[in-house]
């Protein structure tokens, strides 16, 4: 599996780059999307040719994936992003001049460009036909002062952008823009009369499971329904899900007692976890999942699987009792029958899936 997960990391997409003299060269690309804190591109001239590497100072910009990157030497705000970086009392960004690639999100007489890079706070820059030159669209949270400490936001970007769109976007399509990637191609898009290459908004899939465990780990039938985010950001690695469940114990061992079979019947349970994927092949997706069970029988679940297609898969599930994960929860009576059976049940279950939302791709 390890091996497996290592392999669908590494991705060669159709794409082509350009040198310091505008010459392309058409190739595959290593997309990984985390080319604004790279320092280079790696390629391949055919699907089995030898690895390959070009330098951020010999590449002018590049496209892969739908995306465009330019590499661009500006200034930028390395603030941390996270709830819990430390906020500054200074009212305006503190720079750090880099040269990076951007990623062009909208092209026209106004083009919009995204540094995206792990724990760093977003940043966004723009030109325009008058004037070429990137200019950094101002955010920055702050505190006030040392004595109240009231959290303030300054929001000159919004002033900015008045000022280059004014006549074509109003104060009232501003006042509310966000410092994000969807208002801000948003508002792009009104000026320019266009619609962005690509624009994301996850995907939203509804799961039907069925689920089974032989009677040697004490037996489990049960049927339940999945709601699953799968997210916008990280190459749709990421999902979260919640789950409702139904199940029915049956002890058919005829070596448990009879005493022993009280934990037969039905019983409901809710889930909520996260899941990670790894795309082995356009068409297969294997998984990592955890999830919390809240019902008769509080319990984590760990589990592995296989997607194919999008819509049909197997895998499995160990239940762990939740006193393995917090001590101070008494276990429950049904971990099962430690002497008789294994500490770590095993269900094995298939699902099909349904999308209730695709993942948006405007050209």
């Amino acid at each position: 599996m390890l091996c497996m997960s290592i392999h669908a990391q590494v991705i060669y997409e159709n794409g082509w780059f350009a040198d310091n003299n505008g010459n392309r060269t058409e190739c595959l690309i290593r997309n990984d999307e985390k080319f604004c804190s790279a320092s280079g591109i790696r390629y391949r001239m055919s699907s089995e040719g030898e690895d390959r590497a070009a330098a951020i100072a010999d590449v002018s910009s590049f496209f892969v994936g739908g995306m465009l990157f330019e590499r661009h030497e500006v200034d930028i705000d390395t603030s941390e992003n996270s709830l819990t970086a430390g906020v500054g009392y200074d009212i305006e960004p503190v720079f750090v001049k880099k040269t990076v690639f951007l990623q062009v999100l909208c092209d026209g007489p106004a083009r919009l460009y995204y540094y995206r890079v792990p724990n760093t706070k977003d940043n966004f820059f723009f030109s325009t036909e008058s004037n070429p030159e990137l200019q950094y669209l101002v955010n920055k949270r702050y505190l006030t002062d040392g004595r109240t400490g009231y959290l303030r936001e300054n929001h000159t970007f919004r002033n900015q952008l008045y000022s280059v769109f004014v006549g074509k976007v109003s104060a009232d399509d501003l006042k509310n823009t966000s410092y994000t990637e969807t208002d801000l191609i948003r508002v792009f898009d009104q000026f320019n009369g266009t619609e962005s290459a690509v624009r994301r908004s996850g995907r939203l899939n509804l799961d039907i499971r069925a689920s089974y465990r032989p009677a040697k780990q004490s037996g489990l039938y049960g049927a339940g329904l999945s709601l699953e985010y799968v997210m916008p950001f990280n190459r749709n690695k990421w999902a979260v899900l919640a789950s409702f469940d139904a199940k029915v114990y049956d002890i058919t061992d005829p070596e448990v007692s009879d005493s022993d079979k009280n934990c037969e019947g039905f019983y409901p349970q809710f889930r909520v976890g996260a899941r990670y994927y790894m795309y082995l092949h356009k068409s297969v997706s294997m998984y990592l999942d955890g999830e919390f069970a809240i019902g008769q029988f509080d319990r984590t679940l760990l589990g592995a699987g296989f997607k194919f297609f999008n819509c049909l898969g197997v895998g499995v599930q160990y239940s762990l009792p939740l006193g393995i994960l917090l001590p101070n929860v008494k276990p429950d009576h049904q971990v099962f029958f430690p002497e008789k059976y294994p500490a770590v049940p095993l269900n094995i279950y298939f699902k099909a899936s349904i999308p209730l939302m695709k993942e948006k791709r405007k050209k």
